[in-house]
């Protein structure tokens, strides 16, 4: 299993260096976006510098610095908050500055955190657009919006600089608004609607849920640490976890969902496929909660999450991933989000690997510590050869120690001490002679 999430990582990530070849790799940056006007995708840009920044494969450091040398290009010279209002993009470019290491006192880096806590509204959510202070709130902005906010913290804090002081603030009111997004205190429902018709609905929504037990998961250690009650949130996560598990892999992974987004130009829906990164936030979400210390014990939680992940490598081919929205291998982000959710596997699976050969070290030397103790104290050759002698001299008076002692048998006494003194004097020899052939 491990061998295949390693293989399907390679091969994502040589399509990423076919697509930004050391050769001309700002070419390959100029990825068109097909929702918005512009030279290349922004956000692409950042998902992509997020992926490579959040899995540690030397062959791709070049790609990391260019993105983001690109990245710092692009806001330095103000191209790119003038023209976005997409607060989506805001905590992707956080996300990918945290991950990549940029200086936490530089420019770009304060301008990012400065501008996604300025989009944050009164009761702790974000929009999915921002303009002129009011938004479209949705529960997938306002979780990736926390989860880049909680990384942020963890790198930056406790700061009492701006404006990293205003963090903790922003992630304990978003997260006490996603907490009431919960139906019946298990999962987030999404508001969907036909694109030939004009009704809507809501239905349980399994990607929106992940992401946002995903972020509230992330910032349970920055809750905590600044003394808030942490206790209803993690029953929050285990609950929703304990639902995600109860579903079918199969349906998750086929199941059509096309969010209901209104555009800001003309307020009205347009024909705008929102691919899920569905399967990916899943295993995100599930390696996550394993391997953090709010763990709590959930029946089929491991073996679903291997067909989880066994059910996401089906999508791929060629390093590219099937985005089920739109029927299409042709679009870079599902690589990144592939990327991002195969590595937190596999850091849960080494943990595993690693906590089974510590164990299997520790029962080995317990072994060897036994042994030692034998043939050192019980099975040494001085005492070897008293065992023989005992054995010699109690077969050489068998009738007498037999007629004055009728409890003991003074044949199984010999055998026995014989044996044991054979076996100290000879395993040992046999032990070194195996050593010196190895």
């Amino acid at each position: 299993m491990i061998d295949e999430v390693i293989a399907c990582l390679d091969r994502s990530f040589e399509k990423l260096k076919s697509v930004c070849p050391q050769s001309d790799i700002l070419s390959g940056m100029m990825v068109r976006d097909q929702y918005h006007k512009g030279d290349y995708s922004m956000l692409t840009l950042f998902q992509m510098l997020w992926a490579v920044a959040s899995s540690s494969k030397p062959k791709t450091y070049y790609l990391m610095t260019e993105l983001l040398k690109q990245v710092n290009y692009e806001i330095e010279q103000g191209h790119f908050y003038k023209n976005n209002d997409r607060v989506f993009s805001d905590a992707f470019i956080l996300l990918a500055l945290t991950y990549s290491g940029q200086p936490v006192n530089s420019h770009v880096y304060t301008l990012a955190v400065e501008t996604l806590l300025g989009k944050q509204t009164a009761e702790g959510s974000w929009g999915t657009y921002y303009n002129n202070g009011t938004g479209n709130i949705d529960i997938r902005a306002t979780s990736f919006s926390i989860l880049a906010l909680s990384e942020c913290y963890y790198y930056t804090c406790p700061s009492d600089i701006t404006p990293y002081c205003s963090i903790f603030d922003s992630i304990n009111k978003g997260v006490s608004w996603l907490e009431a997004q919960y139906k019946d205190g298990k999962y987030c429902e999404r508001t969907v609607r036909s694109l030939e018709a004009t009704s809507s609905s809501k239905i349980p929504a399994a990607e929106l849920t992940a992401f946002s037990s995903m972020a509230i998961l992330k910032s349970l250690r920055c809750l905590s640490s600044n003394n808030i009650v942490i206790d209803k949130y993690k029953a929050l996560v285990a609950t929703s976890i304990k639902w995600l598990v109860s579903l079918d892999c199969d349906e998750v992974a086929l199941k059509l969902e096309i969010d209901e987004e209104i555009y800001t130009d003309n307020n009205e829906l347009l024909n705008h496929e929102y691919g899920t990164g569905c399967l990916d936030i899943i295993v995100c979400l599930l390696s996550e909660f394993l391997i953090s210390q709010y763990y709590i014990y959930i029946p089929k939680l491991k073996k679903k999450l291997v067909k989880f992940v066994q059910r996401l490598m089906k999508n791929e081919k060629n390093g590219e991933w099937y985005d089920k929205n739109t029927s299409s291998y042709n679009r870079l982000w599902p690589i990144s989000y592939a990327i991002v959710s195969l590595t937190n596997y596999l850091k849960y699976m080494n943990i595993i690997v690693s906590y089974k050969e510590t164990q299997r070290k520790n029962r080995l030397d317990m072994f060897l510590g036994i042994k030692y103790f034998i043939f050192k104290f019980l099975l040494n050759p001085t005492l070897c050869v008293i065992y023989i002698i005992i054995a010699v001299v109690v077969f050489y008076f068998h009738e007498f120690i037999q007629n004055r002692i009728e409890f003991i048998n003074s044949t199984a006494v010999s055998i026995a001490a014989l044996l044991v003194g054979l076996i100290g004097l000879i395993f040992p020899k046999i032990g070194n002679f195996y050593e010196r052939r190895k």
